[in-house]
Protein backbone atom coordinates (compact mmCIF):
# COMPACT_ATOMS: atom_id res chain seq x y z
CA UNK A 1 0.00 0.00 0.00
CA UNK A 2 1.20 3.44 -0.79
CA UNK A 3 2.37 5.68 2.28
CA UNK A 4 0.76 8.76 2.34
CA UNK A 5 1.97 12.21 3.73
CA UNK A 6 -0.67 13.79 5.96
CA UNK A 7 -1.67 17.65 4.95
CA UNK A 8 -2.70 20.53 7.88
CA UNK A 9 -3.02 18.67 10.66
CA UNK A 10 -6.29 17.77 12.02
CA UNK A 11 -9.64 19.63 10.06
CA UNK A 12 -12.87 20.41 11.04
CA UNK A 13 -15.81 18.22 10.26
CA UNK A 14 -17.06 18.57 6.73
CA UNK A 15 -13.97 20.24 5.84
CA UNK A 16 -12.20 17.54 4.28
CA UNK A 17 -8.37 15.98 5.09
CA UNK A 18 -5.82 16.21 2.14
CA UNK A 19 -2.66 13.62 2.16
CA UNK A 20 -0.27 12.31 -1.23
CA UNK A 21 -0.08 9.13 -1.86
CA UNK A 22 4.15 7.57 -1.67
CA UNK A 23 3.52 7.19 -5.89
CA UNK A 24 2.77 11.09 -6.04
CA UNK A 25 -0.97 10.87 -6.73
CA UNK A 26 -2.84 13.12 -3.47
CA UNK A 27 -6.45 12.33 -1.96
CA UNK A 28 -9.05 14.31 0.05
CA UNK A 29 -11.46 12.66 2.08
CA UNK A 30 -14.63 14.48 3.20
CA UNK A 31 -17.41 13.46 5.82
CA UNK A 32 -20.79 13.90 4.02
CA UNK A 33 -23.26 13.20 7.19
CA UNK A 34 -24.82 10.30 7.34
CA UNK A 35 -27.24 7.83 5.32
CA UNK A 36 -30.72 6.81 6.07
CA UNK A 37 -29.37 3.71 8.26
CA UNK A 38 -27.25 6.45 10.54
CA UNK A 39 -23.99 5.11 9.32
CA UNK A 40 -21.10 8.19 8.04
CA UNK A 41 -20.80 8.26 5.03
CA UNK A 42 -17.43 9.32 3.45
CA UNK A 43 -16.26 10.23 -0.12
CA UNK A 44 -12.42 10.26 -1.42
CA UNK A 45 -11.28 12.09 -4.34
CA UNK A 46 -7.61 11.70 -6.26
CA UNK A 47 -5.76 14.10 -8.51
CA UNK A 48 -2.38 14.98 -9.37
CA UNK A 49 -2.66 17.81 -7.55
CA UNK A 50 -3.64 19.32 -4.27
CA UNK A 51 -5.37 21.74 -6.13
CA UNK A 52 -7.31 19.41 -7.96
CA UNK A 53 -7.69 17.68 -5.03
CA UNK A 54 -9.38 20.88 -3.31
CA UNK A 55 -11.23 21.73 -5.90
CA UNK A 56 -12.88 18.17 -5.85
CA UNK A 57 -13.68 18.34 -2.25
CA UNK A 58 -14.97 21.49 -2.72
CA UNK A 59 -17.34 20.70 -5.28
CA UNK A 60 -18.53 17.80 -3.47
CA UNK A 61 -18.93 19.90 0.04
CA UNK A 62 -21.54 22.38 -2.53
CA UNK A 63 -23.43 19.34 -4.10
CA UNK A 64 -23.62 17.99 -0.32
CA UNK A 65 -25.10 21.66 0.85
CA UNK A 66 -27.69 21.68 -2.29
CA UNK A 67 -28.86 18.60 -1.45
CA UNK A 68 -27.32 17.63 -4.89
CA UNK A 69 -26.08 13.87 -4.82
CA UNK A 70 -24.52 11.17 -7.93
CA UNK A 71 -27.86 10.18 -8.58
CA UNK A 72 -29.93 13.34 -8.73
CA UNK A 73 -26.94 14.81 -10.91
CA UNK A 74 -27.75 11.66 -13.23
CA UNK A 75 -26.24 10.54 -16.61
CA UNK A 76 -25.05 12.58 -19.49
CA UNK A 77 -28.53 12.26 -21.35
CA UNK A 78 -30.49 13.26 -18.21
CA UNK A 79 -27.83 16.51 -17.71
CA UNK A 80 -28.33 17.60 -21.58
CA UNK A 81 -32.15 17.12 -21.35
CA UNK A 82 -31.97 19.45 -18.77
CA UNK A 83 -29.22 22.28 -20.14
CA UNK A 84 -31.95 21.96 -23.47
CA UNK A 85 -34.47 22.79 -21.29
CA UNK A 86 -33.43 24.59 -18.60
CA UNK A 87 -30.73 26.89 -19.99
CA UNK A 88 -30.64 26.52 -23.70
CA UNK A 89 -34.64 27.41 -24.61
CA UNK A 90 -34.57 30.29 -21.71
CA UNK A 91 -31.76 32.03 -22.50
CA UNK A 92 -31.71 31.63 -26.69
CA UNK A 93 -34.44 33.44 -28.57
CA UNK A 94 -33.60 31.73 -31.50
CA UNK A 95 -35.29 28.71 -32.90
CA UNK A 96 -32.20 27.60 -35.47
CA UNK A 97 -29.78 27.07 -32.50
CA UNK A 98 -32.10 25.32 -29.82
CA UNK A 99 -32.70 23.06 -32.76
CA UNK A 100 -29.02 22.88 -33.81
CA UNK A 101 -28.61 21.97 -29.82
CA UNK A 102 -30.97 19.50 -29.88
CA UNK A 103 -30.23 17.57 -33.14
CA UNK A 104 -26.40 17.48 -31.81
CA UNK A 105 -27.31 15.97 -28.54
CA UNK A 106 -29.71 13.70 -30.23
CA UNK A 107 -28.05 12.82 -32.93
CA UNK A 108 -23.86 12.92 -31.57
CA UNK A 109 -23.75 13.00 -28.01
CA UNK A 110 -26.49 10.69 -26.74
CA UNK A 111 -26.33 7.52 -29.16
CA UNK A 112 -22.31 7.19 -27.93
CA UNK A 113 -21.99 8.56 -24.46
CA UNK A 114 -25.42 9.30 -23.01
CA UNK A 115 -25.36 6.40 -20.73
CA UNK A 116 -22.11 7.32 -18.73
CA UNK A 117 -22.84 9.28 -15.52
CA UNK A 118 -22.06 13.09 -16.22
CA UNK A 119 -19.38 12.93 -12.84
CA UNK A 120 -17.55 9.65 -14.61
CA UNK A 121 -16.84 11.14 -17.54
CA UNK A 122 -13.44 11.73 -19.07
CA UNK A 123 -11.42 12.91 -21.72
CA UNK A 124 -10.72 9.01 -22.47
CA UNK A 125 -14.28 8.37 -22.74
CA UNK A 126 -14.67 11.46 -24.69
CA UNK A 127 -11.70 10.55 -26.98
CA UNK A 128 -13.33 6.93 -27.51
CA UNK A 129 -16.27 8.37 -28.12
CA UNK A 130 -15.16 10.58 -30.99
CA UNK A 131 -12.98 7.48 -32.56
CA UNK A 132 -16.06 5.28 -32.47
CA UNK A 133 -17.98 8.90 -34.13
CA UNK A 134 -15.33 8.66 -36.93
CA UNK A 135 -15.11 4.66 -37.76
CA UNK A 136 -19.18 5.56 -38.15
CA UNK A 137 -18.36 7.26 -40.75
CA UNK A 138 -18.73 11.41 -39.63
CA UNK A 139 -17.15 13.62 -41.36
CA UNK A 140 -14.56 15.97 -39.60
CA UNK A 141 -16.68 18.88 -39.49
CA UNK A 142 -19.63 17.21 -38.28
CA UNK A 143 -17.55 15.37 -35.35
CA UNK A 144 -16.52 19.31 -34.81
CA UNK A 145 -19.90 20.46 -34.05
CA UNK A 146 -20.28 18.06 -32.07
CA UNK A 147 -17.62 19.04 -30.04
CA UNK A 148 -18.53 22.00 -29.87
CA UNK A 149 -21.85 21.87 -28.98
CA UNK A 150 -21.06 19.59 -26.06
CA UNK A 151 -18.69 21.98 -24.91
CA UNK A 152 -20.90 24.35 -24.53
CA UNK A 153 -23.12 21.90 -22.51
CA UNK A 154 -20.43 20.89 -20.26
CA UNK A 155 -19.23 24.45 -19.28
CA UNK A 156 -22.64 24.85 -18.19
CA UNK A 157 -22.23 21.48 -16.07
CA UNK A 158 -18.83 23.59 -14.44
CA UNK A 159 -20.56 26.76 -13.67
CA UNK A 160 -23.63 24.83 -11.46
CA UNK A 161 -20.78 22.64 -9.99
CA UNK A 162 -21.65 19.55 -11.52
CA UNK A 163 -17.95 18.42 -12.63
CA UNK A 164 -14.82 19.89 -11.40
CA UNK A 165 -13.18 20.12 -15.00
CA UNK A 166 -14.35 20.05 -18.97
CA UNK A 167 -13.51 16.46 -19.54
CA UNK A 168 -13.14 17.58 -23.41
CA UNK A 169 -10.01 19.64 -22.40
CA UNK A 170 -6.85 17.78 -24.25
CA UNK A 171 -9.00 16.23 -26.37
CA UNK A 172 -7.56 16.53 -29.96
CA UNK A 173 -10.41 18.60 -32.50
CA UNK A 174 -11.11 16.82 -35.78
CA UNK A 175 -8.96 18.18 -38.52
CA UNK A 176 -10.99 19.42 -41.34
CA UNK A 177 -9.01 19.55 -44.65
CA UNK A 178 -10.29 22.37 -46.70
CA UNK A 179 -10.36 22.03 -50.67
CA UNK A 180 -8.64 24.39 -52.69
CA UNK A 181 -10.68 26.36 -55.27
CA UNK A 182 -9.32 27.02 -58.68
CA UNK A 183 -11.52 29.51 -60.72
CA UNK A 184 -11.48 29.01 -64.40
CA UNK A 185 -9.65 31.21 -66.53
CA UNK A 186 -10.50 33.97 -68.76
CA UNK A 187 -9.81 31.33 -71.85
CA UNK A 188 -11.86 28.03 -70.19
CA UNK A 189 -14.74 30.84 -69.59
CA UNK A 190 -14.88 31.95 -73.51
CA UNK A 191 -14.84 27.85 -74.12
CA UNK A 192 -17.47 27.11 -71.76
CA UNK A 193 -19.99 30.29 -73.19
CA UNK A 194 -19.31 28.98 -76.84
CA UNK A 195 -19.98 25.31 -76.28
CA UNK A 196 -23.43 27.10 -74.16
CA UNK A 197 -24.59 28.48 -76.81
CA UNK A 198 -25.85 25.24 -78.91
CA UNK A 199 -26.40 23.52 -75.44
CA UNK A 200 -30.24 23.60 -74.62
CA UNK A 201 -29.50 24.19 -70.92
CA UNK A 202 -26.41 26.72 -72.04
CA UNK A 203 -28.26 29.62 -70.51
CA UNK A 204 -28.69 28.06 -67.29
CA UNK A 205 -25.46 26.93 -67.06
CA UNK A 206 -23.74 30.63 -67.93
CA UNK A 207 -26.44 32.03 -64.93
CA UNK A 208 -25.09 29.08 -62.43
CA UNK A 209 -21.40 29.82 -63.42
Amino acid sequence: MAKKKAVGGKRADGEGSFTQRKDGLWMGRISLGRNAKGAQVRKSVYGKTLKEVRDKVDVLKRQQESGLTNEKIGTVSEFLDRWIADDVKLSREGHKTIHEYEDACTRYIKPYIGHVPLQKLTSVVCRQWQGQMDRDGFSANTRGKAMRDFNVALNVAIRQDLIVKNPLFGVPKPKVVKREIHPITADQCQILFRECQIHRLGDVIILAT
